[in-house]
């Protein structure tokens, strides 16, 4: 008779898993890599992380990129990324993804000036 797994989940394939966590959050996604070895493989992987990286901020990291999407994740969610034209910066909720916005006095005066 075979000893059973020590753990059942890990006999999920890796795509399967990295799909899962995908559709999660972020921080879901932060928290699966303790389940498991295999599920810390899987929220590690750039799959899961560019799914969660909102499609603009990929392009607005300030400075040298980190070599990995949750690295690039990490990183726009402790340090706000300053937009074109200086007056915008954004800055990615850690918990949920979502991008937070926070405008200049100068940015707020020159779009109310618009006719």
């Amino acid at each position: 008779m075979d000893a059973p797994a020590a753990c059942e989940i890990d006999r999920l394939s890796e795509d399967l898993m990295v799909d899962v966590i995908s559709r999660t959050s972020p921080a879901d996604a932060f928290r699966a890599a303790a389940v498991s070895r295999a599920f810390h493989a899987a929220a590690d992987s750039d799959s899961v992380w560019s799914r969660l990286l909102p499609q603009f901020a990929r392009r607005e990291l300030p400075r040298k990129p980190p070599s990995t999407k949750k690295g690039m994740f990490r990183r726009l969610s402790t340090e706000p990324a300053l937009l074109p034209g200086k007056y915008v910066r954004m800055q990615l909720d850690k918990a949920i993804g979502v991008k937070c916005f926070t405008f200049s006095a100068s940015a707020l005066q020159k779009y109310r000036s618009r006719p």
